[in-house]
C-alpha cells in the first residue's frame, strides 16, 4: 500500500523534522548551500535556505531572517551561502494551533556565532601546523644540494 508521506514527501522544514532528528539535541547547525525566493499566493515573500545536510528547505520568517541578517553582517542573503546556521525548536504562541501554543523553528544566534567561529590551526604531538587548505605528505623534505641552496635569495633566509 503506498504510504501518504511518501505519495506527498515534505519539502519544507517544519518544527517536528528537527525533533525527529535528535530529539535530545538543543540545537542543529546545518550549512547553507543556496538562498531563494517564494511568493505566497496573497504576495507575501519568504527567503528560503537550502541546505547541504537535508533536502528540506527552510523559510524564514521576518524574525530569523533578520536575525540571519544581523549574524552574516549582510542583507543579501547569497551572501549567506557557505555559513553555517543553527536551528532549534521553541513553543510559542500561534493562534493557528489549538490550545494557542505550538512549536516553531528559531535562528539560535550563539551557536550559529560558534559554529562560524574559526578554528585555530593547532600543532599536535612533534607535527608543524599548515595552513587548512595544504595537504601533507607526512614525509621530510628532500636535503638539497649546496649548489641549490646558494640560490637561495639571501632575504629568505631565516638567518
Amino acid at each position: 500500500m503506498p504510504r501518504v508521506s511518501d505519495t506527498y514527501p515534505d519539502k519544507f522544514m517544519k518544527a517536528h523534522h528537527l525533533e525527529e532528528m535528535d530529539p535530545d539535541a538543543e540545537n542543529f547547525v546545518f550549512t547553507i548551500l543556496d538562498t531563494g525566493m517564494t511568493v505566497f499566493n496573497d504576495g507575501k515573500k519568504q527567503i528560503l535556505l537550502k541546505f547541504a545536510e537535508t533536502h528540506l528547505e527552510l523559510g524564514l520568517n521576518k524574525g530569523n531572517a533578520a536575525i540571519c541578517q544581523e549574524l552574516f553582517g549582510s542583507d543579501d542573503s547569497d551572501d549567506w551561502i557557505g555559513k553555517k546556521l543553527a536551528l532549534h525548536v521553541e513553543i510559542v504562541t500561534n493562534s493557528m494551533v489549538p490550545g494557542g501554543k505550538g512549536p516553531a523553528i528559531r535562528v539560535s544566534t550563539k551557536a550559529t556565532k560558534l559554529a562560524n567561529k574559526p578554528r585555530p590551526i593547532v600543532a599536535t604531538a612533534g607535527k608543524t601546523p599548515t595552513a587548512p587548505d595544504r595537504q601533507t605528505s607526512g614525509k621530510p623534505a628532500a636535503p638539497l644540494t649546496q649548489e641549490e641552496a646558494d640560490d637561495i635569495p639571501d632575504d629568505l633566509l631565516p638567518f
